[in-house]
């Protein structure tokens, strides 16, 4: 199964550190990960197998003119992800 993850990265705390184990549970089981992010990347959040893209405006309410929405659009469009976890 293919997931999609979309998150925003602030500095290192509970949330951060709690999807970078899923991730690996997840690919511990089998499936694949596609991660989309906003912020400062991780340690550990790009390793081999896993596909990581930075998403600039992905956790902002600010308007960006719909690039955002566009870049996500065409990222599902070439993933195919059978689940989208936000």
């Amino acid at each position: 199964m293919r997931t999609l993850h979309l998150i925003e990265l602030t500095d290192v705390g509970g949330i951060e550190s709690y999807s970078l184990d899923v991730f690996k549970e997840l690919e511990r089981q089998g499936h694949e990960v596609v991660v989309a992010f906003d912020g400062q990347p991780l340690a550990g959040l790009e390793v081999t197998g896993r596909t990581v893209v930075r998403l600039p405006g992905l956790g902002s309410s600010e308007d960006d003119g719909g690039d955002c929405a566009a870049r996500l659009t065409e990222l599902i469009d070439r993933c195919r992800p059978q689940i989208v976890q936000t």
